[in-house]
């Protein structure tokens, strides 16, 4: 009897383990996808032209102001692709430029992490830009690399693949 009883309780935990996790999934694919909402503010309009001026100017020690601003204005408004896309480009150049830095610190492949999570939302936010799955691609094989994921190294690899053949003239160079 003690065995029936013990097992009814494992049965009914059980089901209802499976009917919680059941929700959860239901609740989070329900959720509505964000939206691009471009932003007017002056704080974007600030944050994008610091981002193009340091940019032209090759001013790489301002990299941090400049993530700052971009980062202010895209908390502001997290629905705008062009602030989300420009966040990316920063981290990426501070990787791609580090050896302005001397040493160069360890902790600069965190930019990575921070480029891919924001070419990733720009990518969401503006799905019709074929420029994004290279850039997005080539950090992924970054990543993929730097932490030995062969996983994450292939996902990079054939999203780049079919970034060049959506956009060749943009793509192939990335």
């Amino acid at each position: 009897m003690r065995m029936t009883r013990s097992f009814g309780w494992i049965l009914a935990a059980t089901v209802a383990a499976g009917l919680l996790a059941g929700c959860a999934e239901v609740a989070i694919r329900s959720a509505p996808a964000k939206q691009p909402r471009a932003s007017q503010s002056d704080l974007a309009q600030n944050a994008t032209r610091a981002f193009w001026e340091n940019f032209y100017e090759a001013r790489y020690e301002n990299i941090p102001q400049v993530q700052m601003l971009l980062t202010a204005a895209y908390l502001e408004n997290p629905n705008d692709p062009r602030l989300a896309l420009l966040l990316a480009h920063t981290h990426l150049w501070k990787v791609s430029e580090r050896a302005r830095l001397s040493p160069v610190p360890p902790e600069i492949t965190d930019h990575l992490i921070l480029a891919e999570r924001y070419f990733a939302e720009a990518r969401q936010l503006a799905p019709d830009d074929d420029r994004i799955p290279g850039w997005l691609g080539s950090v992924k094989l970054a990543l993929g690399t730097i932490h030995r994921d062969e996983r994450v190294t292939r996902e990079g690899y054939f999203m780049v693949k079919e970034a060049a053949a959506a956009y060749p003239q943009f793509n192939d160079f990335t």
